[in-house]
């Protein structure tokens, strides 16, 4: 009985440290792929942790950080942050697969002329929630429902 008590105040115990969970990036408006990349970092890892928006000075030691240089998730080459936390979490997920020519597309060939449909659109909507004068939580709150109806697409339609 006392080995079921223990067992049990230890899987409460993670459980809380996993729901006080933040992932931390740099201050400043997001761009749709790092929106995407902390999309990818709730909705597969961490359901209940809090995108906290500090400087590089203020980084804790240890934490789920992305999108930066020297981030415990640091993009490089021709890689998207997206494509980063999906690397980061060993996702093996058709539908964020067919995403990734998408962001990339976005945030890679940002100057020259779009290769997929959809990225003209989505750049086209992100901007306009930066330009309304959103803060740097409500775009990426607001991009969280693009991506997430985009990953609904590409599931849906692959299932077919």
């Amino acid at each position: 009985m006392k080995t079921k008590i223990i067992i049990f105040l230890l899987m409460m115990m993670s459980l809380s440290v996993f729901a006080a969970q933040k992932i931390y990036t740099v201050k400043g408006i997001p761009e749709f792929d790092k929106s995407s990349a902390a999309w990818v970092l709730q909705r597969f890892k961490f359901p209940n942790a809090e995108v906290v928006f500090t400087d590089k000075t203020n980084m804790p030691k240890n934490a789920v950080s992305f999108d930066f240089p020297g981030a415990l998730l640091e993009r490089s080459g021709n890689k998207t942050a997206f494509e980063t936390a999906i690397r980061y979490l060993k996702l093996n997920d058709e539908a964020l697969n067919k995403m990734i020519p998408i962001l990339r597309d976005i945030e890679i060939n940002k100057w020259g002329k779009k290769r997929t449909a959809e990225a003209p659109g989505i750049i086209v909507i992100h901007n306009g929630f930066v330009f309304g004068g959103m803060n740097e939580k409500q775009v990426m709150e607001s991009d969280w429902v693009l991506i997430e109806a985009l990953y609904n697409y590409f599931k849906k339609t692959q299932a077919n």
